[in-house]
């Protein structure tokens, strides 16, 4: 991997330098204003904090390069990264990790970047800061941006609470060896942070002290409501001053065989764990709707069905209904304008007319009634005529003077005749029609239309239906 943050003489002088990893053209259409007007802060031991700002631009070896004042540290997160090669590497990390917690307090009013990337330390223990957006830019030349800032940044904490969320995830890397959170892109990396999904320190460096440990798994744990969090200072109090800060072999103890064993299956035991856990609640956080849908489905799918079979329950059944029975029932349907009864009651295309008249006029009824509040329902025809005939308040529908008579068949045998005579009522305006829902005026006098009907009746599973009607009369 290049490193893109270096020093180089320019003009017989040591100057830092930013390699944008652009050429000339790209540098021109980049917008580099930020690049180069942006500051960063040098904190020194004592506490006094000098501003940093580049000087200029230089083209080398085909990439521009944003210059400025000289300083000879060396970045954080390649100090963490050589952390494992010995104690004297884990030491020198853990000193460059009190070094930055010192200088990010008189900081503490700046908006400074908390990439271990974004911080040089030096030998005397100078902290310089670069302003943020250079950094992030010669990172994504370098390709390092997963492995150097995001590991070590949570997304959404801001303040001190940020800041001890970054220092704890810097101890973790150097005590263990690795990063807390990991991942293929950026997405995967916060989504873990978030979630506090990561290996407690316990486990991934196994002998740790368990303060230590306890201190950093409840960083990165997210608090519950009114929880209080972590502070800075309990992780400077443990990690000691810079100047006299406790070795790395002081927060382990040793470990035998068996207890170096047990560690590692209750690491394989709970990585399995955690993988199955989280893998279970992501996939749900990602389904959710369809996941819902399919349950408001189930659910609508158990009500309709269950509306289905009682309204099939209740519906009206020739069953255990003479012939006789039937056809009554088939023309007093029309008095109460029961079309369900009529379509239980009819097999096949028998009555197709007069269902769909009735349904029609049950429909506009029904219309009618939502918009004109003093409309009723309908008057039977032979009982408004039983009151004279007078001007209807309601539509007059129904059948009057009705007759019937068999004409063939036995009611022990398969199938049954039958002739009925009656007269049909229905408003003026045509069958099955009546007044606009929106109309005001008064009710229309019924026209009669004198009707003779041939029935045939049909027994299906032991219950009379009617199989035909023709109409031979009018």
């Amino acid at each position: 991997m290049s490193e893109n943050i270096f020093t180089f003489e320019l003009n017989g002088e040591e100057v830092l330098g930013f390699d944008t990893g652009l050429d000339a053209q790209a540098f021109a259409q980049a917008k580099t204003a930020q690049f180069i007007t942006q500051s960063g802060f040098l904190v020194r031991p004592e506490d006094s904090i000098q501003e940093w700002k580049s000087s200029g631009v230089v083209e080398r070896n085909g990439s521009m390069v944003i210059w400025g004042p000289f300083f000879g540290g060396e970045r954080f997160d390649r100090i963490i990264l050589d952390s494992g090669a010995g104690d004297s590497g884990g030491a020198k990390a853990l000193d460059a990790l009190r070094r930055w917690i010192q200088a990010r307090i008189p900081l503490e009013k700046q908006e400074e970047s908390l990439w271990p990337a974004a911080a040089l330390i030096d030998g005397s223990g100078n902290v310089l800061f670069p302003p943020e957006r250079l950094v992030l830019r010669c990172l994504q030349a370098e390709g390092s941006v997963l492995t150097s800032a995001e590991p070590f940044v949570h997304p959404d904490r801001a303040g001190e609470d940020a800041e001890t969320f970054t220092a704890a995830a810097i101890l973790y890397s150097i005590i263990s060896g690795e990063a807390p959170f990991q991942g293929g892109d950026s997405s995967s990396i916060h989504q873990d942070i978030r979630e506090g999904v990561f290996l407690p320190l316990r486990l991934a460096a196994p002998g740790v002290d368990e303060q230590l440990s306890s201190l950093v798994d409840r960083i990165f744990v997210p608090p519950k409501a009114g929880e209080v969090r972590v502070q800075l200072a309990e992780i400077r109090e443990i990690l000691g001053p810079p100047e006299n800060g406790r070795d790395p072999a002081s927060f382990f103890h040793p470990l035998n065989g068996g207890e170096l064993k047990q560690r590692e299956e209750e690491r394989e035991q709970y990585s399995r764990n955690r993988a199955r856990a989280v893998g279970a609640r992501r996939f749900v956080a990602r389904n959710t709707a369809v996941i819902l849908g399919v349950i408001i489905a189930v659910i609508a799918a158990g009500l309709v069905a269950r509306s289905i079979i009682a309204g099939r329950k209740d519906l009206p059944t020739t069953e255990g209904l003479t012939s006789r029975e039937v056809v009554a029932a088939w023309y007093g349907a029309f008095d109460t304008l029961d079309h369900t009864l009529m379509q239980e009651f009819a097999a096949g295309r028998a009555g197709r007319d007069d269902i769909h008249m009735v349904t029609n006029f049950y429909v506009l009824t029904r219309v009618r009634q939502a918009y004109e509040y003093n409309i009723t329902g309908t008057i039977p025809a032979q009982e408004w005529l039983d009151q004279g005939s007078p001007p209807p308040d309601r539509p007059v529908f129904g059948v009057s003077d009705l007759s019937f008579t068999q004409t063939r068949g036995e009611e022990a045998g398969e199938e049954i005749h039958y002739r009925a005579a009656y007269t049909l009522w229905i408003p003026e305006g045509g069958e099955g029609e009546s007044s606009s829902p929106d109309s005001a005026r008064a009710e229309p006098m019924p026209s009669s239309h004198p009707r003779v009907d041939e029935l045939t009746l049909t027994r299906r599973k032991g219950s009379w239906r009617i199989s035909d009607i023709v109409r031979t009369g009018e």
